[in-house]
């Protein structure tokens, strides 16, 4: 790991959000000069500075032709209790992801982390993916709350590229807010597709009434089906959401559902059952990142709920 700054813009205090707690001030972000010769810009232009907005710099980094980095840069909030109901992450065009994570175990401000395996991720849970909720709904980011700015880049071009990614949230005060909004992520972080076809499935219960506003799955490029059963008998389950065939477009454009306003209820201990497949045309085992099966949704809830298959006998 290594330490960098890393730069966290806004340009006001607001007073509004949240009882006096006003939005990070800081120097703004490096003036952006010219790439190396041969190297590609894919650097996202600085947004224009905005007191209704949080923007999250990453730092620069370049990426050879062919390579593929994921990136963590771990943050901590300082500046009081915040409330947000707009995600947009802003990438270059060999972008993967990039989000919002937290950490069981946060580093120092600043800290950029090779977080590309799967073992790399145990520790993170996703806090925010691009969305934009309905007024009165946001995401809340207590004060001290660490979190950590993931970004996966796959260059599948011929060039090295020059890429600094941005993610812009926008901040409401804290007393407009109805209803608290998390994630629920249920993901394979151990996966192993072998070449051909195959299929997995795992169980997960509901650990708490749950109210659904959105859900989508996410698979890669050798994907052929994803689906999302629930209920509470696991010989009886309805299908909530199916994706087949897959199509690697879906990868980057997810096939999302929406219930802003009239959300799914799911009591405590319903089943949450995620099947991905695949027909893996390579010659090798596909692991996480290359691929992945996840089952995303944004809930009612002020907390995450994270899930994994089990594992060991």
């Amino acid at each position: 790991m290594r330490s960098i700054v890393l730069a966290v813009a806004a340009v006001a205090a607001v007073g509004a959000c949240g009882g006096g707690a006003v939005l990070p001030v800081s120097d703004a972000p490096p003036a952006l000069v010219d790439a190396p010769p041969g190297v590609v810009d894919e650097r996202v232009p600085t947004p224009t500075p905005s007191a209704d907005y949080l923007d999250l710099f990453t730092p620069e980094e370049t990426i050879a032709a062919g390579e593929e980095k994921q990136l963590c840069v771990h943050l901590r909030n300082t500046k009081g209790a915040l409330a947000i109901d707009s995600v947009n992450g802003m990438q270059g065009v060999a972008g993967h992801h990039i989000a919002l994570f937290t950490s069981s175990h946060p580093q120092p401000p600043g800290t950029v982390v090779d977080c590309t395996s799967g073992d790399a991720n145990a520790d993170m849970e996703w806090f925010a993916f691009n969305v934009d909720l309905p007024r009165g709904d946001a995401i809340q980011i207590p004060e001290n709350f660490p979190f950590v700015i993931q970004f996966h880049y796959l260059n599948a071009t011929d060039n090295t590229i020059l890429i600094r990614d941005v993610e812009r949230l926008h901040v409401v005060p804290v007393s407009s807010v109805q209803t608290w909004i998390s994630t629920m992520i249920l993901t394979d972080l151990q996966l192993a597709v072998t070449p051909g076809a195959s299929t997995v499935t795992w169980d997960c219960k509901l650990p708490a009434d749950t109210n659904m506003i959105e859900q989508f799955g996410h698979m890669h490029d050798q994907g052929a089906a994803y689906s999302l059963q629930v209920g509470t008998d696991p010989n009886a389950l309805t299908t909530l959401n199916t994706v087949s065939p897959w199509q690697p477009y879906y990868r980057d454009h997810p096939r999302v559902t929406q219930w802003f306003g009239t959300p799914q209820h799911y009591a405590a201990g319903t089943i949450m059952r995620t099947t991905c497949a695949w027909d893996n045309a390579k010659t090798n085992t596909l692991q996480y990142p290359d691929e992945m099966c996840i089952t995303f949704a944004y809930i009612e809830s002020p907390t995450q709920y994270q899930c994994q298959p089990p594992t060991g006998p």
